[in-house]
């Protein structure tokens, strides 16, 4: 109690302080909503006249969100409504050409004819691809239920893509769009039935016979209907009630369609209440909230093949992936004589990612195992349901969430993959016939990596120059060499434009938000970069945290921390706090504006009235490598 009393005492006292090092930043200002730091840029994307790009950011003192045009100038203006039909979707795809551009805005899929990259200067000594003359946004299609997801057609005469959880196309020639699945989990009406009451009731009335007979018969013609004119919409694909459909995925020819499925019916449990004392009618309401964390096991999921042109379907059989048949829990769960998984109850996995190849009949699918021990990329090859294990990732103590990225090498056969197999999350590619090889070496971290569309090139984030370091890479797609595009240390993400010339990044800063540019590939330089900072914050001077190696009496490699030392104009004791981050596996220690940043203001508190501040990212934190 001694210590908690004591703790109380510094708190009360801090809530008192008005001297801080931010001159007229108090406790009071660093707790309230951020609006008074100004807004970060939440998204942005190119725009498809390649004029400039679009950013979004909060409105302050609202939930709003508004949308501005950054022109290559660097002139930026808030998008009228009236104008807003014009804007490109913030999701976008080109087609093999380059002269498509396809983009989902608000749930409506958007097409826009681009022009020949050329190169023209935009600003002080910097070129970037030349204008595009003005095209219109052509609107494909627009629906009570949001476009969620698209992709051209092989040939890229035509458009598919996902609404209502069904998979349309849209002939870029002419014509309306169609539906090309109507997939419903309940069982077939028109099934002949089993032995049994509902087959004796039948036999024995001959009106039920004739009814059933007609509904069967219309269900065929409309079956063959859509196989000779699909423009006639599909006739309904009965896939019984034991599952649901939590993914579908769509070939590039448009003919296979792959399930991932769990079972059906609610899991265990129950949701959790949560009152609402502060609500417009004036009366308590309950709401429904998410079930209790760890009252139930994750469900398991399976894979099925559905060809839309025979109207056959092909479970895709995953109990042989290697390993999967043996525990890796074996010892703990002996211990409490508990069931093992083995050949008869093989482990359940979940199927975190699947990409069709942009031109053949082929899928890579990754699997999970549900234990977080095993994580496979499998080949399957739709034609002849042929699966083939492509890489196997397993970890006796944890394969995390991320650094799992995978797809299609451009412009070949092969698949590429991020593992942390070495150590640390480092890019693979692997041929048809499973000949790995590792493109990138070194003890860093990619992540996010990007092809150029004639497989030669990777982009990517990373930090090798130092862990707490991110930064764009490019990559040489032979020999894995890596060459550092930038030096902002705190690049969040990145969008190349359409011909690769040119990078628009998301970064940030240890004090400022995320913000908006455009960088130059050839010249290296920048341009067009957002500032959303208010006056007041901007002004403002921050003590910059130092980078520090802590050593570790665990490991021989440091322990990364941010250290603020304490103001040396104060007299007294130096006592010391030490901030670790919550969130289990997250990196803190880095030049990225922090979520924790009001923490970090409050650590210029305690600085300035003597303290100092060590913030840690203990051993298992994200951004140092698998250990």
């Amino acid at each position: 109690m001694s210590s908690l009393r004591g703790f109380g005492l510094i708190v009360g006292a801090l809530l008192t302080w008005s001297v801080t090092a931010a001159e007229g930043v108090d406790l009071k200002t660093i707790m309230q909503h951020p609006d008074w730091i100004g807004a970060p840029v939440e998204s942005a994307w190119w725009q498809g006249n390649d004029q400039g790009y679009w950013y979004r950011v909060k409105r302050a003192g609202s939930d709003v969100r508004d949308l501005y045009s950054m022109a290559n100038e660097g002139v930026t203006s808030l998008v009228a409504d009236a104008d807003y039909p014009a804007v490109d979707g913030p999701w976008q795809r080109l087609d093999a050409s380059g002269t498509q551009l396809l983009s989902i805005r608000d749930g409506q899929l958007l097409l826009r004819k681009l022009g020949v990259a050329g190169s023209q200067p935009v600003a002080d000594n910097v070129t970037a691809a030349a204008a595009v003359p003005e095209t219109p946004l052509q609107l494909l299609f627009s629906g009570t239920e949001p476009v969620v997801d698209a992709h051209f057609a092989a040939d890229d005469a035509g458009v598919f893509f996902l609404s209502a959880n069904q998979w349309w196309y849209k002939d870029l020639a002419a014509g309306a769009a169609y539906p090309l699945t109507d997939l419903r989990f309940q069982p077939d009406p028109h099934k002949t039935p089993e032995p049994g009451l509902e087959q004796d009731q039948r036999r024995l009335f001959s009106t039920l016979a004739r009814t059933a007979d007609n509904r069967q018969q219309q269900q065929q013609q409309r079956e063959r209907r859509a196989q000779v004119a699909p423009t006639t919409g599909p006739a309904p694909w009965y896939l019984g009630d034991e599952h649901k459909a939590l993914a579908r995925h769509l070939s590039a020819d448009g003919r296979w369609l792959l399930l991932v499925l769990a079972p059906a019916g609610e899991r265990g449990g129950q949701p959790d209440k949560m009152p609402r004392f502060v609500t417009d009618s004036g009366y308590v309401e309950i709401e429904d909230v998410r079930r209790l964390v760890g009252r139930e096991a994750p469900q398991p999921q399976s894979l099925m093949l559905l060809d839309l042109q025979t109207r056959q379907q092909f479970p895709i059989a995953l109990d042989a992936l290697p390993g999967r048949d043996s525990d890796p829990l074996a010892v703990l769960k002996q211990a409490q004589d508990l069931p093992l998984h083995d050949a008869d109850d093989p482990r359940p996995v979940v199927i975190s990612d699947i990409q069709w190849h942009p031109q053949q009949a082929r899928a890579l699918v990754q699997i999970m195992a549900i234990d977080h021990k095993d994580r496979w990329i499998v080949s399957l090859d739709a034609p002849t349901q042929a699966t083939q294990t492509l890489h196997r990732l397993t970890d006796l103590a944890w394969i995390n969430w991320d650094f799992n990225e995978m797809g299609w090498v451009p412009q070949s056969a092969d698949a590429w993959f991020l593992s942390e197999q070495t150590g640390y999350a480092q890019l693979y590619t692997v041929s048809p016939e499973g000949k790995q090889r590792q493109l990138t070496k070194g003890e860093f971290e990619l992540r996010s990596p990007v092809w150029t569309h004639d497989g030669q090139r990777v982009f990517a984030l990373s930090n090798q120059s130092h862990p707490s370091e991110w930064d764009l890479y490019r990559i040489d797609g032979k020999d894995g060499s890596l060459q550092r595009l930038t030096e902002l240390m705190g690049v969040e993400s990145f969008t190349l434009d359409h011909w690769h010339q040119r990078v628009l990044l998301r970064y940030s800063s240890s004090y400022s938000p995320t913000q908006a540019t455009v960088l130059d590939i050839a010249t290296g330089q920048r341009y067009a970069t957002t500032d959303t900072l208010t006056d007041r914050y901007r002004t403002l001077t921050w003590q910059q945290p130092q980078f520090v190696a802590v050593p570790s009496s665990v490991v021989d490699r440091p322990i990364w921390s941010k250290f603020y030392p304490a103001d040396p104009s104060f007299s007294g004791p130096r006592p010391a706090v030490l901030f670790v981050h919550g969130a289990g596996y997250t990196q803190n220690t880095h030049h990225k504006f922090p979520y924790y940043f009001r923490e970090q203001m409050f650590h210029n508190l305690l600085t300035a009235r003597g303290y100092h501040v060590l913030n840690m990212d203990y051993r298992a934190s994200e951004g140092y490598g698998r250990d």
